[in-house]
């Protein structure tokens, strides 16, 4: 590259030459590790990318089982009985209705739920009937919270419109930790 200019304070009217070599391209230098980090990312992404796809969206339908904790206040009478635990299972269809139950302790549900808050959670309204413990049969509101990092979620429904309901905290409850 050159350059051409008066000297300052002369005016004889002589160029002044300057040669200089030619500048390294730091850009090549630059270039060649763009490079390799682009080819590094795109590897790792085809490594990778089956994986992360292959994750599920969270989301509330589906089966879900586990032990159901089945606590109510006295029953007729006075008589306290302690809480139970039962193994049972419900399945929420992408309409929203809700069928399970609780085999061993006799009872079946059923009833809708919707989404609350995220697309892993749900809000439930079900009907408990035929229940051996006749405490736990009646209607009952609640929730499904997912956790789907840890694959399970918790589900907690309280009986409504039922002596002890649930407003006095003496009402029949279902806890459970269900998992797919």
């Amino acid at each position: 590259m050159c350059l051409r200019g008066k000297e300052k304070g002369k005016g004889n009217g002589k160029a002044k030459v300057a040669i200089m070599p030619k500048p390294r391209r730091p850009i090549d230098r630059y270039d060649a590790g763009m490079r390799a980090l682009l080819e590094f990312a795109t590897a790792l992404a085809v490594v990778w990318a089956p994986t992360a796809f292959a994750q599920e969206v969270p989301d509330y339908h589906g089966r879900w089982q586990g032990a159901f904790l089945m606590a109510a206040s006295a029953g007729p009478g006075g008589v306290s009985r302690p809480s139970q635990v039962h193994q049972g299972a419900i399945e929420i269809a992408l309409d929203g209705s809700v069928r399970g139950g609780v085999p061993e302790a006799g009872c079946t549900l059923a009833g809708s739920g919707s989404a609350y808050v995220t697309s892993a959670n749900a809000t439930l309204e079900l009907t408990l009937a035929n229940c051996a413990d006749t405490r736990f049969n009646g209607r009952y509101s609640g929730k499904l919270i997912g956790n789907p990092p840890l694959s399970y979620a918790s589900l907690r429904l309280a009986g409504m419109g039922v002596p002890g309901s649930a407003a006095d905290g003496n009402g029949p409850q279902l806890s459970a930790i269900v998992r797919r």
